[in-house]
């Protein structure tokens, strides 16, 4: 069976991880492979571009980008390679989340107001952004048994304005 390693290069700019498969000496050349983040199919690929050994095996590499930020938990990125019709064989690599992006979430308060049956609800959410997501919208939606199975209340805010 072919060899694998798997291995996590240093952070791209923002939050961008390159993560490698090396897929190693495997003969005939024909061969599928599978990203799988947590346990579910993240892609497939078949090799293209391989790099021949002296001794006619296949050396072949498959890069998978992982947005860091995207994730509050920690990422099990698996190399699965299906070659020549043998049970597949595979690799795992952790994608350790910094405390920061665990920490970072929603705050929501609840506050009863006067002595009337409303509440004022307020809630913070920190959100990290790449330098080209200032066109992005932020949406906050409110739905309560009070509408009555009407529309639910939505507020919109253009990033781009707010933060002019």
């Amino acid at each position: 069976p072919p060899t694998l390693e798997v291995t996590q290069l240093p952070t791209i700019a923002g939050n961008q991880v390159n993560v490698t498969c090396q897929v190693g000496k495997f003969y005939p050349q024909r061969l599928n492979l599978t990203w799988l983040e947590n346990g579910n199919v993240s892609r497939t690929e078949s090799a293209s571009t391989l790099v021949e050994n002296k001794d006619g095996t296949y050396n072949w590499t498959s890069w998978l980008l992982v947005n860091s930020s995207a994730h509050r938990e920690d990422v099990v990125l698996t190399c699965q390679v299906q070659h020549d019709g043998q049970p597949a064989v595979s690799r795992s690599h952790t994608l350790e989340v910094s405390a920061q992006q665990k920490e970072q979430g929603t705050d929501t308060n609840v506050e009863l107001t006067g002595e009337s049956i409303s509440y004022r609800i307020s809630s913070t959410a920190q959100v990290v952004l790449a330098p080209g997501d200032v066109r992005s919208q932020v949406i906050c939606e409110v739905a309560h048994i009070t509408l009555q199975g009407g529309p639910p209340l939505r507020g919109t805010a253009s990033l781009s304005e707010t933060i002019r």
